[in-house]
Parts: structure tokens; C-alpha cells; sequence
């Protein structure tokens, strides 16, 4: 009976756990579901000696307490920064290691982005420059070039070189030299991206903290 009332507590912390490192994109398989959780607890409800026996654990509360706090504490250890799962590491044939952030966002109008900041670094720590590349969806929308992308955050704006001045691969792709504005960013606010169109609109995008939080891992400049 302990061990039951132990896997009950266990498997509450395990879950617990788990929906933290699911913000960090982890995924675990569960030996409790919430089926036999329920199940065991009606089981529990309706056996008298089953209650008979649990008041003689109880006295026992406080292992079983600190058991689950531990493990809590243990994925906590292990997953420290969500936004250390979101950033992809690739090492290139060329000795090139490649650091890479993606999201979707959504803009002003509703249409979705791909939003994806990366950086290179070669085997001789030569440091590549900090890109921001931005997609929408194609025939809906068309970046204007050359045209910087506007950042503002905190009351201040900036301008981030528009690095297919010359040509896009595509009329919905823009790519962006984000170097210099990064360390100028807080992740406590919100960042606003604004796109410059083809006929001159704009589109402006909402980044969280947290993923202004991950660009500066990705940059090497987490503070």
C-alpha cells in the first residue's frame, strides 16, 4: 500500500513535470494515466480496508511529500531555460556550426509567419552575422526591398538591414541583419516587427519576451 499511495503521488509529480518541460517542446510517455489514476482512486473510495490501511500511512506524508518535491525538482533541473528546447544546433560538413530559432507568429492581419533567427559559426570562431529571415504566406503578402525592417521595442526603434536588398529569393521572403539590435532588446516586453509591403503597407509582428530571450542565446548574448 505504500508503494500505491507512493506511485499516486509520483505520478502527480511526474505529470506535474512534465507540462513544465513541455514548454521546452519535450515529450514523455506515462506509465499513469489519468484512466488508471481514477480508476485506483474509486478502487480506493470503495474498499473499507483499503481506507483501514491508509490511516496507518499517513504518518508516512512527509516522504512521500518530499519523494514527489524531488522529482519536481529534478526535471527543473534538467530543463532550467525553455527556450534552450527551441533552438536547433546543426555541424555542417564544412566545420560550420549552424544555430537556428523557429516560430510562427501571427501578424496584424492574422496571416501567419515563419520567423527564424540564425547564426554560423566556423571552426576558427570566426562568427557569422545574426539573421532574422521572415516568410509569409505566399500570393498573400510581398516584402518590399530594399527596405529596412523596422524594430521597436521600449519606446525606441531601430533599423535592421535589409539583407536581400538586391534580390529575394521570393516575394514573401525577407531577410534581416539583427547583429547590433539584438543586445538593445529586453526580454521583458514585447518586440514589434514591422514589415514593409510592396505597396507600402506594413505588416507588424508581435515577438514575446521569451523568444527575444532565445535570439539571445542563439546570439550569445543571453543577459
Amino acid at each position: 500500500m505504500i508503494r500505491f499511495f507512493s506511485g499516486l503521488c509520483y505520478s502527480f509529480a511526474w505529470r506535474l513535470a512534465s507540462n513544465i518541460s513541455s514548454q521546452a517542446g519535450r515529450k514523455f510517455s506515462f506509465f499513469w494515466s489519468p484512466a488508471i489514476l481514477l480508476a485506483a482512486l474509486e478502487k480506493f473510495a470503495n474498499n473499507p480496508e483499503l481506507k483501514c490501511e491508509a490511516m496507518q500511512i499517513i504518518p508516512n506524508w512527509k516522504q512521500i511529500l518530499i519523494t514527489s518535491f524531488t522529482v519536481v525538482l529534478a526535471f527543473l533541473f534538467f530543463f532550467p531555460n525553455p527556450a534552450d528546447a527551441s533552438i536547433r544546433t546543426t555541424e555542417e560538413d564544412n566545420g560550420t556550426t549552424l544555430y537556428k530559432s523557429f516560430h510562427q507568429l501571427q501578424d496584424s492581419q492574422q496571416q501567419s509567419w515563419q520567423v527564424v533567427l540564425f547564426k554560423k559559426e566556423r571552426e576558427d570562431d570566426s562568427e557569422g552575422k545574426l539573421k532574422l529571415r521572415l516568410v509569409g504566406y505566399p500570393g498573400q503578402v510581398k516584402i518590399a526591398h530594399p527596405k529596412p525592417l523596422v524594430v521597436e521595442a521600449n519606446r525606441a526603434a531601430w533599423q535592421a538591414e535589409d539583407l536581400f536588398a538586391e534580390g529575394s529569393p521570393s516575394p514573401n521572403v525577407g531577410q534581416y541583419d539583427l547583429g547590433k539590435i539584438i543586445y538593445q532588446l529586453s526580454q521583458d516586453n514585447n518586440t514589434l516587427l514591422k514589415i514593409p509591403e510592396a505597396n507600402r503597407n506594413q505588416r507588424t509582428l508581435k515577438v514575446p519576451g521569451v523568444i527575444i530571450l532565445e535570439w539571445k542565446i542563439v546570439a550569445g548574448n543571453n543577459n
